[in-house]
């Protein structure tokens, strides 16, 4: 079963088998396809309508579901898909069909350490607060890229409310602490 942390975006091909288990490719009718894990009432729609396209695309003659801002929870993924079969026999002029069941895709409520690494640069002349380095796998032909954000900001916006509570909790009023040490201390909450 294949985990995904709940909050990522993610896609994958969904394949429509004929009775003969061949894959029809990009289906020629309308269809829906509903996902969802703990609350069919909060489903992720990906459907392709008169050949309006939503969550989806046609990914060389395959259907490509793009889970983009999805808002589904933790859980097992379900699925209930309704393809729309062109008949003259019904009002609407299609029948409907549908198929439901359980992904192979849990989504997960939280990231393992084997997903990623985070560790913190110490400062230097030309970066004061510091480097947070995060390390996380990427689609693709990348296995590994180690994107750097650089916590300045959040340091400079914080270092006087640090310096305030690092000096409150020294017994002697006419003791200060530097702007090295706040750096130290920021780094040390960065670790924790």
């Amino acid at each position: 079963m294949k985990k995904i942390y709940f909050r990522d975006d993610f896609d994958f091909i969904l394949s429509i088998l004929d009775k003969n288990g061949i894959d029809i490719g990009w289906p020629d009718f309308n269809w829906t396809a509903k996902f969802w894990t703990t609350s069919k009432s909060n489903a992720f729609v990906a459907r392709a309508t008169d050949g309006e396209c939503t969550h989806c695309f046609p990914d060389e003659g395959r259907i490509h579901i793009v889970f983009d801002n999805h808002g589904l929870s933790f859980g097992d993924l379900f699925f209930e898909l309704t393809m729309s079969l062109p008949s003259e026999y019904y009002n609407d002029r299609s029948k409907d069909i549908h198929v439901h069941g359980k992904l192979p895709v849990k989504l997960v409520a939280l990231c393992t350490q084997a997903d990623y690494t985070i560790s913190y640069v110490e400062p230097t002349e030309d970066n004061a607060g510091g480097d947070l380095e995060i390390t996380a796998p990427l689609p693709g032909n990348v296995d590994v890229q180690t994107v750097s954000v650089i916590v300045n900001q959040a340091i400079a916006k914080h270092s006087a409310q640090v310096k305030a509570q690092i000096n409150a909790s020294m017994q002697s009023g006419d003791m200060t602490i530097s702007d090295d040490e706040i750096s130290d201390t920021a780094a040390q909450i960065l670790k924790d």
